[in-house]
């Protein structure tokens, strides 16, 4: 599967991103309308920006349909090459917390938001240091299997989402290691929270701060600065 995805993907990023721009720039909002993804993410939109006006959403809606065009073809881009690759394509690590000591031995957790491609920064992650992660199974069992193997490499192991799951980080930590997590990742029954998110009620992820104080671990927040590959770890959680 690594040979398809680098053949979807044989373009690097920084040019496959300038041909979606450039593509996007010119592309009416009339031809995206009729795709499925396209109309919820206007529909969303709609709910957070009750405000904005069709055009102003039309405009917003393909502007963040590229971006999710782009993080997929990250995605791809990232299963299809090595750790080396990705750590070189990384352009910087504005990193005040993590890693800076060779010897650090503390557990840890990772929270990323994703709003650009999870994978790419895991791959980076999983090239420092080893950890045990959730992650939701995939539908197509080839798939499943290769995304599994993919993230698990260096020495890195993935739990399903579930209780079962939740108690293997819970004992990572507690016996000093580390885990990563997606702030969008669906809470199983009873492990999340409702509360209100842009006045809908929303069944949001909680596990994150629920998992540092049960331990007594730091989180720290990952995320990705626009479309430089530049991640930026912010310490948001101390026990």
């Amino acid at each position: 599967m690594k040979i398809i995805f680098y053949i979807f993907t044989v373009y690097p990023l920084r040019f496959a991103f300038l041909v979606l721009d450039i593509a996007f720039k010119v592309m009416p909002v009339r031809a995206l309308k009729p795709l499925s993804p396209f109309r919820v993410t206007r529909k969303n939109l709609s709910i957070a920006f009750a405000d904005l006006d069709d055009q102003a959403l039309d405009l917003l809606a393909k502007e963040s349909y590229k971006e999710t065009l782009k993080s997929i073809y990250e995605t791809l881009y990232t299963w299809s090459r090595s750790h080396q690759k990705i750590i070189y394509q990384t352009k910087r690590i504005n990193n005040r917390f993590l890693f800076n000591n060779p010897d650090q031995e503390e557990g840890l957790i990772i929270c990323g938001l994703h709003n650009r491609s999870i994978d790419f920064m895991l791959r980076w992650i999983s090239s420092q240091r080893s950890h045990t992660s959730l992650y939701k199974k995939i539908k197509s069992k080839l798939l499943n299997s290769f995304v599994k193997k993919f993230r698990e490499e260096g020495s890195c192991k993935m739990v399903e989402t579930g209780i079962g799951g939740v108690k293997s980080i819970l004992a990572s930590l507690e016996n000093n290691q580390m885990t990563c997590m997606a702030s969008d990742q669906v809470p199983a029954r009873g492990l999340g929270v409702y509360s209100k998110f842009f006045g809908h009620e929303c069944y949001s992820f909680a596990l994150a701060p629920k998992l540092a104080k049960k331990s007594n671990k730091q989180i720290l927040l990952s995320y990705p600065r626009s479309s430089s590959r530049t991640w930026s770890l912010l310490q948001v959680f101390w026990p």
